[in-house]
């Protein structure tokens, strides 16, 4: 189900997939193109935008997917400053509500594009997960690498209305087929084709959509990102973006943290190695060493200059005590990626044969008769 990676590789061409983005194909080009003539690769290509859940692990691993370096999804658990901090640098919040009645006369205001914020209108059905995480990405370009796929994107809907761009969101493959690999197989719908003589035959007019209250309305996701010293909640069902003072959402994108890990720990390892090799060099400590009114050396040149023992002795302590507390950092943060690759894992786990064999096997035993199917 996963498809394959969207980003560079030797041994594919420098911007996709030619699996992914090949074209549908028909056995015979000069033939009529008709339904059953188009073929796929796999489902993913054949299929229609797909709902997502709102879960940290599906958007880390679709900015993965998308080959954007140095950024992470972080789920949003409070409102304490102190916890906000532990996020580090923010690019934005994606939040899933959802949508009640009356955001449909809201969708209606018209307004104003800030020049330089990047905002898409959502076109088509449950693509607003990827637009939301896209549009957060895309006004954060300045901060991150964007990598060959959302570069071209964007230079390529640098002049287009934002109704433009969700069509060319819609359009790429690319982006659905990653945005689907989170489906399990039996839940993805073929597109219909339709048979050219189809095309001009007038059809029935569709039903009226059925009235929805606020109780059983979708959920929606949208984006809110900084700007201009300002924060802009980017809701593709709207038709311009809104202008808000605080935005409070449920999962930021941030800088990858675990990048400054893992330059904390290769820092303190060099450091301890230095203290090491300087007091091996200083020889014995005198019996008479004691604490100095010296600062504690914290830098490579520091520990050069440093002819304390004592005082190193102690450096030493307080960085070994940090490189344990960065390694425990990355053993958390990498417990967490494995969750995040487990629970992907599932999702797209087809678990339809084994439902079906198991029930046959119960029929077979009898088992089946002897359940209450009118019990709930």
């Amino acid at each position: 189900m996963l498809p394959p990676s969207l980003c560079p590789h030797p041994s594919t061409p420098p911007l996709f997939n030619a699996q992914i983005m090949a074209e549908p194909t028909v056995p015979n080009p000069d033939a009529p193109r008709k339904q059953a003539d188009i073929t796929y690769v796999s489902n993913l290509e054949g299929s229609p935008w797909r709902e997502l859940e709102s879960d940290p692990g599906i958007f880390n691993a679709l900015v993965a997917g998308m080959c954007v370096a140095g950024v992470a999804v972080r789920e949003v658990f409070s409102l304490d400053p102190n916890w906000w901090k532990s996020l580090g640098e923010v690019f934005g919040f994606i939040f899933l509500f959802q949508w009640k009645v009356a955001d449909d006369e809201e969708s209606a205001e018209t307004g104003e594009v800030p020049k330089g914020l990047f905002f898409m209108n959502q076109v088509i059905e449950n693509t607003c997960a990827t637009a939301a995480l896209v549009q957060v990405l895309m006004n954060a370009e300045d901060s991150i690498d964007l990598g060959p796929l959302l570069d071209n994107f964007k230079r390529f809907t640098e002049d287009f209305s934002p109704a433009e761009r969700g069509r060319t969101l819609n359009n790429s493959q690319a982006l659905r087929i990653l945005h689907n690999s989170f489906a399990r197989e039996t839940d993805l719908a073929t597109l219909r084709y339709y048979y050219p003589e189809d095309l001009g035959k007038k059809t029935k007019k569709a039903p009226p959509p059925p009235v929805v209250n606020d109780e059983d309305a979708p959920y929606h996701f949208s984006c809110f990102v900084p700007f201009d010293g300002k924060v802009y909640e980017l809701d593709g069902l709207k038709r311009a973006p809104i202008v808000h003072g605080i935005g409070y959402n449920i999962m930021a994108v941030i800088r990858d943290p675990r990048l400054k890990m893992d330059a904390d720990k290769a820092e303190f390892t060099e450091l301890v190695s230095a203290i090491n090799e300087r007091i091996a060099s200083l020889g014995a400590p005198p019996a008479d060493a004691m604490v100095t009114d010296t600062l504690v050396p914290t830098t490579r040149d520091e520990v050069a200059a440093c002819d304390s023992h004592v005082q190193l002795a102690v450096a030493l302590a307080e960085v070994t005590e940090k490189l344990l507390m960065v390694d425990a950092e990355i053993r958390d943060d990498s417990k967490t990626r494995e969750e995040y690759k487990a629970d992907n894992t599932r999702r797209r786990f087809n678990y339809a044969p084994f439902l079906r064999a198991m029930i046959e096997k119960l029929q077979k035993a009898g088992l089946m008769n002897q359940v209450d199917w009118k019990k709930e």
